[in-house]
């Protein structure tokens, strides 16, 4: 059986896009030494792709240890990387298209690399001691452009099928992809009595997620954390005494936090269901029981949000109120990629 992806794809007009006006650098310039000449041996665009993927990767991996140590050059200079390597990978994608020569399995893994970029890149860019933040968003503006002719490349003829009524993000499921290790790789650091990670979960659930490797349990996990954070906030809102019998673990969370949380758990779920797919490492019933399970939980957190929203607006806060429409938009995502895979699995 053959299955599409869940993933954002924001629609262009023509086939390729301009991922900026500024001179291109050459890829000597962007990469090391060794890197170049390691590159200039590689004839087969099969690896020329994974070259990319793992440049990709290795920067991101520097990014993270740069801003930790606060090296503002080093971070200007990963971030220069990341922001022209995409025209580079554009250019040679361009290329085979000529030829009739696309390696989509290879495109895919390197599109699910750049997503996990762009999600680790945003959540770097709102650490308290980032002073460039619009470099930030500059290189994932060109990062999610190049996901974008990727998916294009990958889809096909399945893009040009598709209605293009609505502006906003359309969505084009994809259900066929292998989870080889934790897709979460997570920074565990102290805050008050509790432990959480860099996608603002707590200890416990980390270690759920860890210790539960099938897709139908994750996927559990992730809806159970996405909706303790919205009654948490809803909570607070009402300002409902707290009578459980156990201790409240999200007292210390901010709303930020949460909010963090709910995105990181939604955008963690569909990177599960991607990457158990490719390699087929979940079978019809276990992709059917997790969308099943997703369209039923999901369906009232929309309501939940536009309740939130409106705390945003009495708080005149508007980061917050950024980060509920953009959990909105996710919610949105997520609830119709399971519709519309539940419709496949059906046929």
């Amino acid at each position: 059986m053959k299955f599409l992806s869940i993933s954002i794809l924001l629609i262009v007009t023509s086939p390729t896009l301009i991922l900026s006006q500024q001179p291109l650098p050459t890829l000597k310039k962007l990469l090391t030494n060794q890197e170049f000449e390691q590159y200039q041996k590689l004839s087969n665009y099969k690896n020329q792709i994974n070259f990319f993927r793992k440049a990709f990767e290795t920067r991101g991996h520097r990014l993270r240890i740069f801003v930790k140590r606060n090296k503002e050059k080093e971070i200007n200079d990963v971030l220069y990387q990341l922001r022209f390597l995409p025209r580079h990978v554009e250019k040679e994608s361009n290329n085979q298209i000529e030829q009739k020569n696309l390696r989509k399995k290879e495109l895919k893994r390197l599109e699910i690399s750049l997503r996990k970029l762009v999600n680790n890149i945003q959540d770097l860019k709102s650490l308290p001691n980032i002073k460039n933040r619009k470099q930030f968003d500059l290189t994932t503006q060109n990062l999610e452009n190049l996901r974008k002719i990727l998916l294009k490349q990958i889809l096909g003829d399945f893009l040009g099928k598709q209605e293009l009524n609505s502006p906003g993000p359309n969505l084009y499921p994809n259900f066929t992809y292998k989870v080889i290790q934790p897709v979460i790789k997570l920074n565990i650091q102290s805050r008050g009595r509790e432990w959480v990670s860099d996608d603002r979960f707590t200890q416990a659930e980390y270690r759920g997620i860890q210790e539960n490797q099938t897709l139908e349990k994750r996927v559990t996990i992730f809806l159970e954390i996405a909706d303790s954070r919205l009654n948490e906030i809803q909570r607070r809102h009402l300002k409902i005494k707290w009578d459980k019998d156990h201790a409240n673990y999200l007292e210390l969370h901010t709303y930020r936090d949460m909010l963090h949380a709910y995105l990181s758990s939604l955008k963690s779920m569909m990177i599960n269901i991607d990457e158990k797919a490719i390699n087929k490492s979940a079978s019809p019933d276990e992709l059917w029981n997790s969308l099943k399970e997703i369209n039923e939980k999901i369906e009232h957190f929309p309501s939940q949000l536009e309740s939130i929203k409106k705390l945003a607006i009495e708080l005149q806060d508007a980061d917050l109120h950024k980060k509920i429409t953009q959990a909105q938009e996710t919610t949105t995502i997520v609830q119709k990629g399971a519709q519309y895979g539940l419709k496949l699995l059906e046929q």
